[in-house]
């Protein structure tokens, strides 16, 4: 056994302390340790190893079963991996990490024969304050990591948990790497905050993920899928990301995006592949909120306010259901790529759009409305723009388009545009938080 369990050297009072009971056990050290420490590294597996507060200068390897606890530090020499799991069963609970390496792809990595191994060797051999190896069950709890390049990496590792973890990445994205890196390790992330590094989680053929209740800050990506599937990101928040808060890549299908508030970021949400449901998202004040590039897909129920483009239809095929969703304040609240007519109207039933008129026929409109259309995509923006819009000349020509296939555009119509938004309450608590930065969580 190499060094399990294990803790730093303790000064003479800590370890007098240390000796209270047979669970309130000290881990033996790489360096010089003392009688009792050698003596309990024999101890049988499932003990609890509570470290008491102070900073130890430690790289650590736990590879039988057991509980690190405790309020200290333990600071690596700034090179490689601080805390190394390869056992099944463990948890670590309470400490705070520093004096990471700074590598973000390990000298000697190289893959194993698979088709993914360019991602693998490019993404999943990073230095981190813990890293789980081969081993299940393991639990990462209310420790706090300070890191140059990633805080948690899981390999072949399943049934993990991260909960109240706090990731304190480097200030420009690039500079540093992930928050929680998942390589083919089915996790649950929550409660957990990611300021800065490069993505607060990314997952990599991570199937049945769920990432719930965090916050992330000044990342590249918040949430960052790539081959994965199954997979639900929840009632989360994201802030000034420099790409997107949340993106699915490389066509996976039956993941779930659902209850977040993104904010401030390039764009909001970039659902990928096919089978995504998208719902009860807040997308507010970004460069653009959700670009729907998925098909088959399911957009419901979300609030798109505030943003330069506040949906883009990139699917070529028109196979999305898109209702019941509240456009308020955005430049553009649609736009569309090159492709054949998309109706955002399900059973009768459409979205609210600021600037839509009409007579009120139950909880629609009488009149359709298209947020493509050159002249309806002004009607929230610019006063005058109904007369324009019921001009004998723009009727003539939207007759023409409608029955003219080679003059139609990408566009997008909705038949049954609401009359009011199906969450005002919603609206009007983002309208009124605009500056709101700190994604629910105030500390430093």
């Amino acid at each position: 056994m190499r060094t399990s369990p294990n803790c730093a050297r303790l000064p003479t009072s800590e370890r007098r302390r240390s000796r209270a009971t047979s669970t309130d056990r000290c881990a033996r050290s790489s360096g010089r340790t003392p009688r009792q420490s050698r003596q309990q590294s024999t101890q049988p597996p499932n003990s609890t190893v509570r470290v008491p507060e102070g900073t130890y200068s430690e790289h650590l390897t736990i590879d039988k079963p057991l509980t690190l606890r405790g309020t200290a530090t333990i600071r690596g020499n700034n090179t490689g991996t601080v805390i190394h799991v390869t056992s099944d069963d463990v948890a670590i609970d309470g400490l705070s990490i520093t004096g990471i390496g700074d590598q973000t792809q390990a000298e000697d990595a190289s893959g194993s024969g698979e088709w993914d191994d360019v991602v693998d060797v490019a993404y999943g051999h990073s230095d981190a304050g813990i890293r789980v190896s081969n081993a299940s069950q393991v639990s990462v709890h209310n420790v706090t990591i300070d890191t140059p390049t990633s805080g948690v990496l899981f390999r072949d590792a399943e049934g993990g948990v991260v909960d109240g973890l706090r990731v304190n990445g480097t200030a420009e994205p690039f500079d540093g790497f992930m928050g929680v890196i998942s390589i083919r390790s089915p996790l649950v992330v929550q409660n957990s905050v990611f300021d800065g590094g490069r993505d607060g989680v990314y997952l990599h053929r991570a199937h049945e993920t769920v990432v719930r209740n965090s916050t992330f800050r000044e990342n590249r990506f918040g949430v960052h899928f790539m081959y994965t599937s199954d997979t639900l990101v929840a009632d989360s928040v994201a802030r000034e990301q420099t790409a997107a808060g949340i993106t699915i890549m490389t066509s996976p299908a039956r993941n779930a995006v659902v209850g977040n508030d993104i904010r401030y970021t390039s764009d909001g949400i970039i659902p990928g592949g096919s089978r995504t449901y998208v719902a009860d998202n807040v997308v507010a004040y970004n460069e653009r909120g959700i670009m729907a590039g998925s098909a088959q897909s399911l957009y419901e129920h979300n609030v798109i306010y505030g943003n330069g483009i506040g949906m883009r239809a990139g699917s070529t095929l028109p196979s999305n259901v898109v209702r019941e969703n509240d456009f308020v304040a955005n430049e553009e609240h649609a736009t569309a790529g090159i492709g054949p007519l998309r109706i955002w109207t399900d059973g009768g039933v459409g979205n609210y759009w600021e600037g839509a008129y009409g007579d009120r026929s139950g909880d629609s409109l009488d009149r359709s409305y298209s947020p493509t259309d050159p002249t309806e995509k002004q009607l929230h923006r610019v006063d005058g723009t109904v007369t324009l819009a019921e001009s004998p000349a723009a009727r003539a020509l939207a007759e023409i388009r409608a029955t003219s296939p080679g003059l139609r555009r990408g566009d997008v119509v909705d038949l049954a545009p609401r009359f009011e938004p199906h969450a005002p309450e919603v609206v009007a608590a983002v309208a009124d938080n605009e500056d709101d930065l700190s994604g629910g969580d105030e500390s430093e």
